[in-house]
């Protein structure tokens, strides 16, 4: 139904919101206000903006690859409230153009100004809220998919959304100079709790889809005993899951900073394939029309 592009899209434009929203809020972005800052705690958020912008400029340029035509992108631009997909479109293009904007700043100023880092909350993270609501109701408002046409869609995405952002930030993390010395990292507990609150929305995904219709249920089929069954037990449920819980519920006995390393990958690669199972999954129900 969906070419690659738009797996690709919806992961990395959940994975930047995500991330952008958690970055945003963390208090340590008070400090680079203050010529007294800590080296190492601007590192840690220069680090995660520019993940965001990373991620975020590669959803865009990923979207505008599906579009093929360049016409197409110039009409979304001018009519960004003629579709939901349209508005989608323009939101992520204003999203990335303030997130590179924060990214440059966080990157090339010695001290940041108090009112600019005000001005990338007020302006990014609604758009960030946007761009992770806006996958969801796009395909939850396409009534011919009776797996998608579901409110939980919308909320299974966000939850990922948020959960890949700390996974994104976390990975980031490793990389920084002067990071936390006992090895545990920043959202570890915020990380556990959205883990397990996706697991709880993905079973109550299945559960409603299973029983609504014989398409849905076909649908579900495919992916728990179907051709998609080895991404869904493997990919989401083992990787993005499981294995995310049970390094947290390890790291009080070894306590270094690895574990969080490799539980940010695993919910990365779950986060992806949660994304390409939910749309190739996707089954037309036929309309029948009454003469």
């Amino acid at each position: 139904m969906f070419s690659s592009f738009i797996v690709w899209y919806l992961f990395l434009a959940g994975v930047s919101s995500g991330a952008f929203i958690f970055i945003a809020i963390l208090p340590v972005n008070e400090s680079i206000t203050n010529p007294s800052h800590i080296d190492h705690q601007r590192a840690r958020v220069a680090a995660g903006y520019l993940a965001v912008a990373i991620c975020a400029f590669a959803a865009s340029i990923i979207l505008l690859s599906d579009f093929g035509d360049p016409w197409i992108t110039w009409r979304v631009v001018l009519t960004p409230f003629a579709s939901l997909a349209s508005f989608g479109a323009c939101v992520v293009m204003v999203f990335v153009l303030v997130a590179a904007a924060v990214t440059v700043v966080m990157l090339i100023k010695p001290v940041v100004p108090r009112w600019a880092v005000w001005l990338s909350r007020l302006l990014g993270i609604p758009l960030a809220a946007a761009t992770m609501v806006y996958a969801g109701l796009l395909l939850a408002g396409m009534l011919a998919i009776d797996v998608w046409h579901t409110w939980l869609l919308p909320v299974l995405f966000v939850v990922s959304s948020l959960s890949c952002g700390i996974a994104i930030i976390l990975f980031m993390e490793a990389f920084v100079p002067g990071k936390d010395e006992e090895g545990r990292p920043p959202w570890w507990k915020t990380q556990f709790v959205l883990g397990l609150l996706e697991a709880a929305v993905l079973a109550a995904f299945i559960v409603d889809r299973f029983n609504f219709s014989a398409t849905a249920h076909e649908s579900i089929i495919m992916l728990l005993v179907g051709d998609y069954a080895l991404g869904f037990w493997l990919g989401i449920v083992v990787l993005g899951l499981v294995v995310p819980v049970l390094l947290h519920i390890l790291y009080p006995f070894a306590r270094v900073y690895a574990l969080g390393l490799a539980a940010a990958v695993s919910i990365l690669i779950g986060g992806f394939f949660l994304r390409w199972c939910v749309v190739e999954i996707a089954l037309y129900t036929p309309f029948i029309l009454l003469s």
